[in-house]
């Protein structure tokens, strides 16, 4: 009955491409505008030719179908009684698991059924075929990937070995310039410690000289108060003492006046007692 469809609808489909393509060339402008002739008998032709190609080529793909749909049927009830048979074998029924045994070869048997078997087998092989290169395919690629993967963790711990290098490089140069720094500000501080020393020494040298100074200019100015009051001192005693020999001396000279004074009054009593009285001759 499939094989009638399968025969019936051939002709159907030829009919309708058929009709599909005299549409299309029916409404074309192009071909309306073609003038009937040998070419146009030609190209029809070769249409029609590659319909019943078309047509063979369908049914063949149609019977194949069918029977590999018939032929997968079989396989489907072949494997069904073999299942069944092991069930039977398992429950202990072995008559009954070798009659279905039986059954699934039996159905196994047409030529059909082994040409089937046959190109199942060699499909079977091509997908295992297929899925071994698939596997190595997968297995490969997985390979690659693990490779990638150590290559990337590879390249990342050297990338974080360099990093750490970089941080732990910039961090001793980090160390060392603070460290330079630190010494710069020590010597600088020292030197400003050691100006600052320096300052206050001579600052206090400066001080030092100018109370020795003072103290010089005092101890001088002192000496020169005293040697001007020993000078004055001197002078006012030789002053006193010129004046004392003056008085004394004016003293004197009064006392001397005064004695020649007296002197001079006493002579002439002297002389006038020393004189003779000329009266009844008495001398003295």
């Amino acid at each position: 009955m499939y094989k009638e469809k399968i025969n019936f609808a051939a002709p159907v489909l030829a009919v309708l491409f058929l009709a599909g393509n005299l549409s299309l060339a029916q409404h074309s402008p192009a071909e309306e505008a073609r003038p009937a002739g040998k070419g146009y008998t030609y190209n029809l032709q070769e249409m029609i030719k590659k319909a019943n190609e078309n047509i063979k080529k369908v049914d063949k793909e149609l019977e194949e179908q069918a029977l590999k749909e018939r032929n997968m049927e079989k396989e489907a009830a072949a494997r069904e009684h073999f299942e069944k048979g092991d069930a039977l074998y398992k429950q202990g029924k072995l008559p009954e698991a070798q009659r279905e045994w039986r059954k699934a070869v039996d159905i196994t048997k047409s030529t059909g059924m082994q040409e089937y078997i046959k190109t199942s087998e060699k499909e079977a092989k091509e997908r295992e075929l297929l899925s071994q290169k698939e596997e190595e395919g997968r297995l490969a690629r997985v390979k690659e990937e693990k490779a990638r993967i150590e290559k990337e963790n590879k390249e990342k711990a050297l990338k974080a070995k360099l990093e750490a290098e970089k941080q732990e490089k910039a961090r001793l140069e980090g160390e060392a310039k603070a460290r330079k720094e630190k010494e710069a500000a020590e010597k600088e501080s020292r030197k400003q410690l050691e100006a600052q020393k320096k300052e206050q020494e001579r600052k206090a040298k400066e001080d030092q000289a100018r109370i020795d100074k003072e103290r010089k200019d005092n101890e001088r100015k002192q000496k020169e108060d005293q040697a001007r009051i020993e000078k004055e001192n001197k002078e006012k005693a030789l002053k006193a003492k010129l004046e004392a020999e003056k008085q004394e001396k004016a003293r004197q000279e009064a006392v001397r006046r005064a004695n020649q004074a007296t002197e001079k009054q006493a002579k002439p009593e002297a002389e006038k007692q020393a004189t003779p009285v000329k009266s009844g001759n008495f001398s003295f």
